[in-house]
């Protein structure tokens, strides 16, 4: 039996597409305000770890003198960590759902990595992930 060149198999008829489409790209994807509301909680974490490491950077004189032992850590130290990595990551998370096109979609693999690092954070990113590489998620940003 000769079929005709645009058929994709045998058993698909010629009007019927091999996969559905993707929805329109004008329509906000499902994961978007669970995406916003990942990002705030984020933000606000990294805002408390700020908040802490401050805390322990102006606090550290009255930690130490409490301690009996000063072999720990010194919390200046662990001050300035915190500030270190909580003030750039409460910026990034802040910034995130503001962001559109194909940058947005890259910073959101980006973010949702960084919670994937968190055993308490998994619950939460690996539907939002699985959400987030979606076919009409992809579309939705300028990703093929």
């Amino acid at each position: 039996m000769n079929m005709p060149s645009d058929y994709r198999s045998a058993y698909q008829s010629p009007g019927v597409p091999s996969r559905p489409p993707a929805s329109d790209p004008g329509e906000r994807p499902r994961v978007w305000p669970w995406y916003v509301a990942y990002c705030v909680a984020m933000a606000l974490l990294y805002v408390a770890v700020v908040v802490g490491g401050a805390l322990l950077f102006i606090f550290a004189n009255e930690i130490l003198a409490e301690q009996s032992r000063h072999d720990d850590m010194d919390p200046r130290i662990m001050g300035v960590i915190l500030l270190i990595v909580g003030g750039p990551l409460a910026v990034f998370f802040g910034v995130a759902p503001f962001l559109t096109g194909r940058t947005a979609w890259i910073v959101g693999i980006v973010a949702i990595g960084i919670g994937m690092t968190s055993a308490c954070c998994l619950p939460a990113t690996i539907p939002l992930m699985i959400l987030w590489v979606n076919q009409n998620t992809r579309t939705y940003f300028g990703m093929r």
